[in-house]
């Protein structure tokens, strides 16, 4: 009788239990319908409207859609022949419905037959296309290392670390570069809580070592967990998160010539080694691609950098920050208590120390191009201004037998942008704002982009049409 008793205690217990964890897990789960904006109630689309309108239908984006994320086209990778076609088949829809190219001056076509008929010089007047040609540099493979080195007069000491040994870093261009070192401690400066770690500190063309994240990181009491902080450092956008922060935005306008970042919390990254090996590791579970995907950037425009590489960032092991700080008698948990303990800046110039990183990148230059289109706004006025739309064409390609179609991603984007094109041409009524000036110095546009977005060319600012 005990025995039964006490099962059914247990077993009472257990789905008390469960059912406490399913609530939590309710309470915790975002409502996806908060995204969406609820139609009541449907309205006819007015008579200007109506004829682009209508032209928007899904049996239009399907064929579309069918066409950009066919196998034929191999996942339109960047630079790679099936995102020319996508690319064509793009600019061949742009002409058909009507709408003016805005890409670079065609090379013109030389007649020579009626030259030498007319016995004239030929001089055509040359013509925009629909494509911006985006010259870019593909990595074919990094060597490098880093070398921290500590000297006073004839004395001196040094250290070379090794990438995804000691430190991760991807270059895209061989460099050499060498400066002074920087202890900010976490990198920040927060006049609210008059907690300032550049204060009194040089970091103009030096690198500044840093910690990740904040201090009191696990405490929820710390102010950095709180309110607007919390949301500037620890923000729920992520994606945004990984391609810039605050910490290096401040870093980058103090002047600083590098990052060396480490971990806050020895636990989260335990060792860039292990890192390393943990993201090769293949999960039998899923399946497996040959090969590595391609690493492509744009070549070296000056003023034009992509929003991660706003400063040269170097991940570097616990063991590596205590190598360099170790040569003031210094070392990083320390450090870390210092701050974590008093919320005051420890930050320091480590005397006589530099820190070199060299890279040796091997690269080739592979084209890929935007697709750009334009309409003239009908207002006198209002035409001068003007609106972007666009969406990126390309996705990842193919690795082995195994296509990325990329139906979603972002091929649904691309055609829902020629959908809107369409409707737009299709419109006796044009949009008030136009896509380009009708003349004169282009400093705005509105551009139908299938294509790659990020960043435009200075000199589409100002490019006569």
């Amino acid at each position: 009788m005990r025995k039964s008793l006490l099962f059914v205690v247990i077993l009472c217990v257990i789905t008390f239990s469960l059912l406490i964890a399913q609530q939590e897990q309710a309470k915790e789960k975002p409502d996806p319908m908060k995204n969406f904006s609820i139609v009541e109630e449907t309205k006819p689309a007015p008579d200007k409207v109506k004829e682009g309108f209508e032209s928007i239908t899904a049996k239009d984006a399907v064929t579309y859609l069918k066409f950009i994320s066919d196998d034929l086209l191999e996942g339109r990778d960047t630079g790679c022949a099936g995102y020319d076609i996508a690319a064509l088949y793009a600019a061949t829809m742009f002409e058909l419905w009507g709408i003016k190219p805005a890409g670079d001056l065609e090379r013109p076509r030389m007649d020579f037959r009626a030259m030498m008929m007319r016995g004239a010089q030929a001089s055509p007047s040359a013509k925009r296309g629909y494509f911006q040609n985006i010259p870019m540099l593909e990595t074919l493979g990094i060597e490098g290392k880093a070398v921290v080195e500590w000297q006073k007069g004839q004395l001196k000491r040094s250290k070379t670390f090794h990438p995804d040994m000691d430190y991760t870093y991807y270059a895209s261009d061989t460099q050499s570069l060498t400066a002074p070192v920087v202890f900010v401690g976490y990198g920040i400066q927060e006049p609210s809580l008059k907690f300032d770690e550049y204060k009194n500190i040089d970091v103009k063309g030096k690198f500044v070592l840093m910690l990740s994240e904040t201090p009191g990181k696990d405490d929820p009491e710390s102010p950095f967990n709180k309110g607007e902080l919390k949301e500037k450092y620890y923000p729920q956008r992520r994606r945004m998160r990984r391609m810039t922060s605050p910490k290096i935005d401040l870093a980058r306008e103090l002047g600083a010539i590098g990052i060396l970042l480490v971990e806050n919390s020895p636990q989260d990254n335990p060792d860039v080694a292990r890192s390393v090996l943990d993201r090769r590791y293949i999960n039998d579970e899923r399946p497996i691609f040959p090969g590595d995907r391609r690493r492509i950037s744009l070549v070296d425009v000056k003023g034009m950098r992509m929003p991660w590489e706003s400063i040269l960032t170097i991940r570097i092991s616990r063991g590596m920050a205590d190598d360099i700080l170790g040569l003031v008698e210094q070392d990083i948990e320390s450090l870390k208590g210092k701050i974590e303990k008093t919320l005051q800046s420890h930050s320091m110039q480590l005397q006589s120390v530099s820190f070199t990183v060299q890279n040796t990148v091997e690269t080739k230059l592979i084209n890929s191009m935007n697709v750009l289109g334009y309409l003239e706004g009908s207002d006198p006025e209002l035409k001068k201004e003007a609106i972007v739309i666009g969406g990126h064409l390309d996705h990842l390609g193919r690795r082995g037998d195994y296509i990325f179609n990329g139906a979603d991603d972002d091929g649904s984007g691309s055609v829902g942008v020629m959908e809107i094109a369409e409707a737009f041409a299709k419109n006796p009524v044009k949009p008030k704002r136009s896509s380009c000036l009708p003349s004169g110095p282009v400093k705005k546009k509105d551009f139908w982009v299938p294509g790659i977005m990020w960043p435009i060319p200075p000199f589409l600012k100002h490019m006569p049409i």
